[in-house]
């Protein structure tokens, strides 16, 4: 008997008909309950699919797409619902995004706006609850929901002078002519919404709007400003403080002051003695790009100055400042300290978890150009260093930034680990790039304890620079080297470690790598014969183990790839 399915339907609408429920997909009617495959070319928000079914992104589509998991008030997927993403190979990067449900990711702590399916990559949705979607297998993860006026969005204390804003600085003390490049700017307006705006009246005594990067530049002799009405009680006694600064000179120079003249606050440089602890009644401690900075809660001010870099840019950030009985608030200039160089944004807020702590970091580098942006790091081995003729991994990379390319030869886990930590910029990277692990898989020691070091190494590198993207990427095919080197009874120990090490660092296995940003796999098939070997055609040296540099220009195609999908092109 056949069915007279609606005419002219809604997308999602659905019809029973006996025992069965068919679903209007956009473009026919899909029986629920039985799984099936579905292939989209172009940005889309899904419509009601049947449990188990497979969504495709094809390879004949290489752009960038999203595919948006609907709210539930629009399109109430059950819950209970799987469905499984495939990105496949050659394919754009892939966006699994929500409308406005929660998304939690495997391997990845928090709620996020976004997973991210770099090519020849799959992954599964769950829907655990009316309004929560967990995605299993994603190679990044988007957040796209903070931002510094949430910080103030329940009326917490504190103010924010965005100094990379045009539109807040004005050429007249009572705002309303915004400046444009090169004008002095009279008026600083506080978006934290307290009403804490910043002026200067003397004209000779003001800074000037700069567009590249956008920031206000301070001469060093007399700019600053000044809050109008500020009396105790205005801040808090446990305030976090962030300011992005970058010296032209290694002179002193002041952050904030609470009155001007032998008065509590923040300064740096010279050979100053005197603690910063003044400015609290409680512990603060200070940071450089997230890095502690020596001295601890007595940290003075020459400590201070000596870890702020001179002609770049750098957050410096002061945690749990007591400053219930500040009476006045300046910046720029004091009677012993004045800026010469430019200032960002300027935040004080409440003290923050370490997290959150993280992401004003990066909002402040991000709205001067990106301080930490000058740098990249490479960590590996000779797979990616220049080797046997064989260019460097980097070479191949299309970038502006200045590469730190710490892979070396030979090295193992632990020896990049201490490559790391004694580069002095390592703090200012922008993003991380970690392959390495060959030279720990070739040896008979278990898989765990390299696993572990593996880990630590991730770890060491987030801790040491909070404000990089850190990807990692798995390890190029090697098992004829494996078997060539360790014989018919180890090589095969061996190359099974190398393959659960590889599945750690796609985010699989029992201990998965986890703290990552972006996770490359790309590659490895593709430089795969198919049993695990290198193939012949990429091998340098006929060594089973070093890619040539068409191989290594497939690495950094890979790299690249991840790169771009996790948001920081290279």
């Amino acid at each position: 008997m056949p069915i007279n399915f609606p005419t002219a339907p809604a997308l999602a609408q659905t019809y029973a008909y006996g025992s069965k429920t068919w679903a209007f997909d956009g473009t026919g009617w899909k029986l629920l309950g039985s799984a099936g495959l579905v292939s989209y070319s172009a940005n889309t928000t899904l419509a009601l699919l049947a449990n188990n079914s497979v969504v495709l992104h094809p390879s004949s589509d290489t752009a960038a797409r999203t595919f948006t998991l609907p709210a539930n008030a629009s399109v109430a997927f059950p819950a209970g619902t799987v469905l499984t993403f495939v990105n496949q190979r050659g394919a754009g990067a892939l966006q699994l995004a929500v409308a406005s449900d929660a998304l939690v990711a495997s391997g990845f702590s928090g709620s996020y706006t976004a997973a991210v399916l770099n090519a020849n990559t799959s992954a599964t949705a769950y829907k655990l609850s009316a309004t929560e979607w967990l995605i299993a297998g994603a190679s990044s993860v988007v957040d796209s929901s903070f931002s510094i006026a949430s910080l103030y969005s329940s009326g917490q204390s504190g103010l924010w002078y965005d100094l990379t804003d045009g539109t807040t600085l004005t050429t007249d003390t009572a705002g309303t002519a915004p400046v444009t490049s090169g004008q002095q700017a009279a008026r600083v307006k506080d978006k934290s919404g307290r009403g804490l705006h910043a002026v200067q009246a003397t004209l000779a005594n003001r800074g000037v709007y700069a567009t590249a990067p956008p920031s206000l530049v301070f001469d060093g002799v007399n700019d600053g400003y000044a809050v109008a009405t500020f009396v105790a009680g205005t801040l808090g006694a446990n305030m976090d403080y962030f300011v992005a600064v970058k010296r032209a000179t290694s002179a002193n120079f002041v952050l904030a002051t609470a009155v001007l003249g032998n008065q509590p606050f923040f300064a740096a440089g010279g050979a100053d003695p005197a603690t910063l602890a003044a400015v609290s009644a409680g512990t603060p401690t200070f940071f450089v790009n997230g890095v502690a900075v020596a001295g601890g809660t007595g940290t003075t001010i020459q400590q201070l100055g000596d870890a702020v870099p001179v002609g770049a840019w750098c957050v410096v950030e002061l945690r749990n400042l007591n400053l219930a009985a500040w009476t006045e608030y300046k910046f720029g200039n004091s009677t012993a300290f004045e800026l010469n160089g430019a200032q960002g944004s300027a935040v004080l807020c409440v003290a923050q978890s370490d997290a959150v702590r993280a992401q004003i970091r990066q909002s402040l580098s991000d709205s001067v150009g990106s301080l930490a942006g000058t740098y990249a790091t490479v960590l590996g081995d000779s797979t990616i260093a220049a080797y046997l003729g064989a260019n460097a991994v980097s070479t191949y990379l299309a970038t502006s930034r200045t590469l730190l390319n710490l892979a070396v030869p030979g090295d193992t886990i632990a020896m990049q680990k201490t490559a790391w930590q004694g580069a002095a910029l390592r703090a200012q990277s922008k993003w991380v790039m970690i392959e390495v692990g060959l030279n720990d898989v070739l040896s008979t020691e278990a898989t765990a304890p390299v696993l572990a070091r593996l880990q630590d190494l991730v770890n060491t590198v987030i801790a040491d620079a909070p404000l990089a993207k850190v990807l990692i990427a798995q390890m190029t095919p090697c098992k004829g080297r494996l078997m060539a080197d360790l014989g018919a009874t180890n090589g095969p120990v061996a190359y099974q470690k190398w393959l659960d090490l590889n599945t750690a660092i796609a985010g699989g296995g029992a201990s998965p790598i986890t703290g990552v940003q972006g996770r490359v796999s790309a590659h490895v098939p593709l430089l795969n014969d198919g049993a695990g070997n290198l193939l012949a055609q990429y091998d340098q040296v006929s060594d089973f183990i070093h890619p040539n540099n068409a191989g290594r220009q497939i690495m950094a195609s890979a790299w690249t790839n991840a790169l771009n999908a996790a948001g920081i092109p290279p």
